[in-house]
């Protein structure tokens, strides 16, 4: 189902807000999600505590259960045999009032659980995904380092805060006239429901969301020095394969998350990197806590065949190494597409920095900004300084 609720957490929430409209639209079947039907052809039917406000728009307008029913695919629509004499399907979630709910920031990075895979590990980290309400106290971010945060709202529940999903008209982000240079807006001028930029080491952020004329107020946002990171973890992230001869796919990026003394986690780290062993694309992404990884630096494979990169990550003076292992498969690599030698100027494929082919691994520094990863990474580079660092602008309009 595809939604213009919004979600900052790996695993999507079910609990929406009571009085906020939301589009949503039937997409695929989960044995073939890149197969989605023209808007229309999938009517849904709002049942409980759902309505219907217009064509594919919703509104829960009390607490409690709601459904949209999916009851048929309209033939007339499409001939993909899949849709043929699909069965009956449902979408349910579960409606709360605003004064059940508290202002959060979310991590936008962290979002890589809900659309990538862990691979070996089996499972992401805890504390990826995590909400923090104002009685945990201020959020730490690394002074001078790119951050970026989105509003949300969340409820408490049995293992912690939950997102509490909404409409983005639903909510406004307000802040303190010294801190409006770190509000991320579109291209047109138009607010996004965003901050992004760095800060001066002991200062912070102040702010809160307006909700229907109710204004809560957000944890706060304080700078540290980066020597406060006691603690490195590296979170490997693959694509998700469909084929049978592998469980997940190739590498596409890698999370640093560092903690603490405390094990508070502190976001915004400048990240340096190193392939130390394999051939790996590489090339730090605009978040200064993320490794963007690309296709393998080596010939297409004619037949499935294992593989193994190893990155080293520096954050001051913190080292850790994650190891990315997955199947190869010939489909990976385009041969119609992909010129040879597969070596990239740096960085990238374990070059050297005069782009030639080498055993000796090329380090590249990533002290760029924040902005969230999914299956691909977008990429600004625009840095100003007063007394704060100056946010980059979206290069796209807010999806």
């Amino acid at each position: 189902m595809a939604t213009s609720l919004r979600s900052n957490q790996p695993q999507r929430s079910t609990a929406v807000l009571v009085d906020s409209p939301f589009s949503a639209q039937f997409g695929g079947f989960v044995s073939n999600p890149d197969l989605w039907i023209p808007s229309g052809c999938a009517p849904l039917e709002a049942t409980g505590v759902l309505s219907a406000v217009e064509d594919e728009r919703f509104v829960a307008l009390e607490p409690g259960e709601g459904t949209l029913e999916i009851l048929t695919v309209l033939t007339t629509c499409t001939n993909a045999p899949e849709f043929q004499g699909a069965e009956p399907d449902r979408w349910t979630v579960h409606a709360h009032t605003l004064d059940e709910a508290s202002a959060v920031w979310a991590f936008g990075d962290d979002d890589l659980a809900g659309s990538l895979s862990p691979g070996p590990a089996l499972t992401f980290p805890e504390a990826l995904g995590q909400l923090r309400g104002v009685d945990e106290g201020p959020i730490p971010v690394v002074a001078g380092s790119p951050f970026s945060f989105s509003p949300t709202l969340a409820l408490a529940g049995a293992d912690g805060l939950v997102e509490l999903r909404h409409d983005s008209d639903s909510l406004q982000l307000e802040l303190e006239p010294h801190d409006e240079s770190l509000r991320l807006r579109n291209p047109d001028g138009t607010p996004r429901l965003r901050i992004e930029g760095a800060l001066v080491e002991g200062d912070s952020v102040e702010s809160s969301v307006l909700v229907f004329d109710q204004e809560l107020p957000l944890p706060a946002i304080e700078a540290v020095p980066l020597a406060s990171v006691e603690r490195l973890e590296l979170v490997p992230a693959y694509f998700r394969s469909p084929d049978d001869r592998r469980p997940w796919g190739a590498p596409a990026g890698l999370l640093a998350t560092g903690f603490d003394a405390e094990g508070r986690r502190v976001y915004g780290l400048p990240t340096s990197w190193t392939v130390t062993r394999g051939h790996q694309r590489a090339a730090a992404s605009p978040s200064a806590d993320i490794l963007q990884l690309g296709a393998s630096c080596v010939e297409p494979t004619d037949e499935a065949q294992a593989r193994t990169v190893e990155v080293e990550v520096r954050v001051g003076a913190l080292i850790e190494t994650a190891t990315f292992e997955w199947t190869a498969l010939p489909g990976d690599i385009d041969p119609e597409t992909t010129e040879l030698p597969l070596c990239d100027p740096p960085p990238g494929c374990a070059c050297t920095s005069t782009g030639a082919s080498s055993d000796s691994p090329h380090r590249a520094g990533a002290g760029l900004a924040l902005i969230g990863l999914a299956a691909l990474y977008r990429r600004r580079r625009r840095r100003r300084r007063r007394r704060r660092l100056q946010p980059r602008r979206a290069s796209a309009a807010s999806s």
